[in-house]
């Protein structure tokens, strides 16, 4: 719902809040997860970006990556930090 409105700010302190308290915390869908590791790239915090989608990706193991996730994943591995 945060996402929908907009709210990414906001809903990316309740993924840090969930991955604080459950490492392992990932988003329910791939669309929530491109948004809130992209905002989590782009606001600098590449940490928690990689957690969240290495997460999903962990969570989702049986499927194959789609090109955004692999995508995403490539830009996060090459940058620095």
């Amino acid at each position: 719902a945060l996402l929908e409105m907009k709210q990414l700010g906001l809903a990316f302190s309740l993924v840090e809040a969930g991955l604080a308290t459950t490492p392992d915390f990932a988003p329910a869908a791939e669309a929530e997860t491109l948004q809130l590791v992209r905002y989590a790239q782009h606001t600098g915090r590449r940490r928690a970006a990689r957690q969240v989608l290495d997460n999903f990706l962990a969570v989702k193991s049986q499927a194959a990556p789609s090109p955004a996730l692999l995508a995403l994943k490539a830009s996060l591995e090459n940058e620095v930090g």
